[in-house]
């Protein structure tokens, strides 16, 4: 009898054709539907940030110190993905790490192409500034395009001699935009979301223009010098899996800190649905934060 896990990785297999041949708009539809697997629990409320110059909304779980907080980058290919597509996985990461998170709508691509997002999310870490919060208190995360948008707005700040967020957590990062990562390749028959010819596409989009391996679009081609530590955790079935493992060097190469966790078997962003590993992947990301926030003092 299938398990949990293989009943939703054949579900999201089966759907795969129809998804990459979907219109942006039933994409982008397609995309937020996720936000609505789960319902936040009781003690966890989220509400609109109506201060911020970027649509925002945060989730607060009870008794959360009010001085530390996650700021959190959706993913999507940066063309689909709002705030709604995130809420079932904040959900879950804001009940187990019982922190503040901070959720930002940055402008999609191809209606407002790079750098509009990467703008959009230093104007979210400059109001959280503005707000008291102390850049070492303040933990960038994100999902596939926001993991690499997340590795980016890090290195610009950096470039900028901005005082860098405590750490960095990537889930499936996007952070090789010309699509040369081998996995594309080693992993084509095992990735049952992502069409690698369709992310390219999207790319191109999200570039307009401008090089690929500009470092501020794939930072996998950047300088991680004077990093904060950084968490990623992949699924060994992605495509986008030496995305993962090739920044991980690189951050390693230029003496940062930085951990990689390989979850065997699983998909893009496999943290959104309720199987075992997810659980188990979030828990490892609060005792990642908890590391760096409590422990390692």
């Amino acid at each position: 009898m299938a398990g949990k896990t293989d009943i939703i990785r054949n579900i999201i297999k089966a759907c795969k054709p129809m998804l990459n041949n979907m219109s942006l708009g039933a994409k982008r539809t397609g995309h937020d539907m996720l936000g609505f697997i789960k319902r936040p629990g009781a003690d966890i409320k989220i509400h609109e940030d109506n201060d911020c110059p970027i649509k925002s909304e945060w989730f607060t779980p009870s008794g959360a110190p009010k001085d530390k907080c996650l700021m959190y980058i959706h993913g999507g290919s940066y063309e689909t993905g709002s705030l709604a597509s995130s809420r079932a996985l904040l959900c879950n990461i804001s009940e187990s790490c019982r922190y503040n998170i901070f959720s930002i709508d940055y402008r999609l691509s191809p209606e407002y192409p790079f750098p509009c997002g990467l703008n959009d999310c230093q104007l979210s870490w400059l109001y959280l500034l503005s707000k008291g919060f102390l850049p070492q208190n303040i933990i960038l995360i994100g999902d596939s395009a926001g993991g690499g948008m997340a590795l980016a707005l890090t290195m610009k700040l950096r470039d900028e001699d901005k005082t860098l967020p405590g750490a960095v957590i990537c889930l499936s990062p996007w952070t090789d935009l010309t699509g040369k990562g081998k996995s594309h390749i080693t992993q084509a028959d095992n990735e049952i979301l992502i069409d690698s010819s369709v992310l390219y596409e999207s790319g191109l989009n999200y570039a307009n223009g401008q090089s690929l391996k500009h470092p501020y679009i794939s930072p996998v081609f950047g300088d991680f010098s004077c990093f904060p530590p950084v968490l990623i955790q992949v699924g060994s079935h992605e495509v986008l899996l030496s995305d993962s493992i090739n920044v991980y060097n690189a951050l390693h190469r230029d003496g940062a800190k930085a951990d990689l966790r390989i979850f065997d078997t699983m998909w893009h962003v496999f943290q959104t649905f309720d199987v075992q590993e997810s659980r188990q992947a979030i828990y490892e990301i609060s005792l990642w934060i908890k590391y760096i926030w409590e422990d390692n003092i």
